[in-house]
């Protein structure tokens, strides 16, 4: 059976569609050329992990049974011999019905039950007061969640993983309350001069820390420096310990948080690795032009990290002290170049 000449027409003009399509609007348009505009910013290299916070800090509990008036808010800075509170006795005496879990000695108020594991795991290490004032300088904290003696400077290096994944945040209590129990935690000091966080990387991110070495932890966007005290190797992660003293809103009421921790910051263009390549032993990309074609731009390093690298804008010095023109903002970069 033979083709129609109509038949036929519409199968040579296909053709001729598919052709134009496949091989010659690429090489116009460079449509299937895949390429991204480079842009101008800061680039991170960063550790997203949970944090840990360790201070030197010394609960206090109270003395006496009454109702409860402060003169301080949370983080203010207080000398020492300041008075911090007072507890007067009560109109009424309370009774033993206050929830609570424990037994009470006969004529005493049992304390709350939300404050007994606190209790439980400050043990012997509390202060007791009956004039509520600071024994010595500090921040003052209504926060506490009874960890204050395991997880301090003394004990942080001996302290493994588990037990700081064992860490819960709601485990933070508020002490300002209005009634106050004989024995319940009422402020804590903390040490303002110094603290510390604690936190863990993989093998990979573990070189990139050195002891004594200067990196930024950003919390709740709010960003301080902090040194490296030490990097140890504990099972298949690094145990990084950071020394830091600048304050932070939340640095007397919390023991672990979600923290980003920066090791290397830069500004320039940045670049794709997979984009950069050489040429003649020169390193550089190949940037499209007004008509369509890649030329070839030598680019200079600031910075390299794992998948994106920061580069010199507009123009730098080779290793010759020769000037050298370089991409621009908004340049359209050939993503993969072949070799």
């Amino acid at each position: 059976m033979k083709l129609s000449r109509k038949k036929i027409f519409v199968f040579i003009i296909i053709l001729v569609v598919l052709y134009i399509i496949i091989y010659i609007i690429p090489k116009v348009t460079g449509a299937l050329v895949s390429t991204y505009t480079v842009q101008y910013g800061e680039f991170l290299e960063s550790d997203k992990v949970d944090g840990y916070f360790v201070r030197s800090e010394k609960v206090y509990v109270a003395g006496t049974t009454g109702e409860a008036n402060y003169y301080f808010k949370n983080n203010e800075l207080v000398r020492m011999s300041t008075k911090i509170m007072d507890v007067t006795a009560p109109e009424k005496e309370k009774t033993a019905t206050k929830s609570s879990g424990g037994k009470a000695k006969e004529g005493e108020t049992p304390i709350d039950r939300e404050f007994e594991p606190i209790v439980k795991n400050l043990g012997e290490n509390v202060t007791s007061t009956s004039n509520y004032m600071a024994e010595k300088e500090g921040l003052i904290s209504f926060y506490c969640d009874g960890r204050e003696a395991k997880f301090s400077p003394e004990n942080m290096d001996k302290l493994k993983h588990k037990h700081f994944a064992d860490l819960d945040p709601k485990d933070i209590v508020k002490l300002k309350r209005a009634d106050i129990v004989k024995g319940e935690p009422v402020f804590k000091l903390v040490d303002r001069s110094k603290w510390y966080v604690v936190f863990y990387v993989d093998k990979d991110s573990g070189k990139n820390y050195e002891q004594n070495g200067y990196l930024t932890v950003r919390i709740d966007n709010q960003d301080f420096g902090g040194i490296v005290q030490s990097v140890n190797k504990e099972d298949d992660k690094y145990k990084v310990i950071v020394k830091c003293d600048e304050y932070f809103d939340k640095l007397t009421s919390i023991r672990v948080s979600k923290i980003q921790v920066i090791t290397s910051r830069s500004l320039g263009l940045i670049l794709e690795n997979s984009s950069i390549t050489k040429k003649k032993g020169i390193t550089g990309v190949y940037v499209k032009d007004k008509v369509g074609e890649f030329k070839f731009v030598p680019v200079k390093l600031i910075f390299k990290g794992k998948d994106k690298s920061v580069v010199y804008k507009r123009s730098f010095y080779d290793k010759d002290g020769v000037y050298t023109i370089s991409i621009n903002t908004y340049d359209e970069i050939l993503k993969t170049p072949k070799d």
